[in-house]
């Protein structure tokens, strides 16, 4: 990250945060994983406060998302396994069915992307799932259905079954990028399951 004199940001002041923490705030290596994974390095690389606060927002967004992902599938995991959900696969509401194909999408365009190397790519199309097919979508018109319905009740397990299929994807994409992220989310998985 070398710069003109006096217009530098070291890797160091993202992760740990500079002598004002107000005007340099700590980041962290996720974040920091997520700008390089971002920028287009075939071109020039910005980065300055602005830059870093928008990752910030989009990791946030990113983190948002499978917490909601997490709290929502919880008491759904001792029923993993593939003849309790073929029913619910049959009950699978056109919502529900339309996300699984997106999800399909998403996946084979991430996995094209990585092939690549066009990391950007990767990273644009996670923030489109989640900040617009996810957030502005999907869980929009799902919060009723897992909050109201009956636990065992077939809208909710499918709409459970998608969330749990959505949860193991993004972990999948993102495990190249975020690594750290993808540990604190296996030790809650584990510690879940052990409840």
């Amino acid at each position: 990250l070398k710069k003109s004199l006096g217009n530098v940001i070291s890797p160091i002041t993202v992760l740990a945060g500079g002598k004002d923490k107000k005007k340099e705030p700590v980041y962290g290596t996720d974040l920091l994983r997520l700008w390089i994974a971002s920028v287009e390095y075939w071109n020039d690389v910005p980065l300055g406060t602005n830059i870093l606060n928008q990752t910030a927002e989009s990791l946030r967004k990113i983190r948002n998302t499978a917490r909601f992902l997490l709290g929502n599938i919880g008491d759904i995991y001792e029923q993993d396994n593939e003849d309790a959900w073929e029913d619910v696969r049959e009950h699978m509401d056109l919502p529900g069915r339309y996300m699984i194909n997106e999800l399909q999408k998403f996946e084979a365009e991430c996995a094209t992307a990585y092939v690549a190397y066009n990391f950007p790519k990767v990273v644009k199309t996670l923030q489109n799932l989640c900040n617009i097919t996810l957030s502005s979508f999907y869980f929009d018109i799902n919060k009723d259905n897992v909050y109201a319905n009956a636990l065992n009740g077939y809208e909710r397990r499918a709409t459970v079954f998608v969330l749990k299929e959505i949860l193991a994807i993004i972990v999948r994409i993102m495990a190249p990028i975020l690594p750290h992220w993808l540990k604190k989310y296996t030790i809650q998985c584990i510690t879940r399951a052990k409840d």
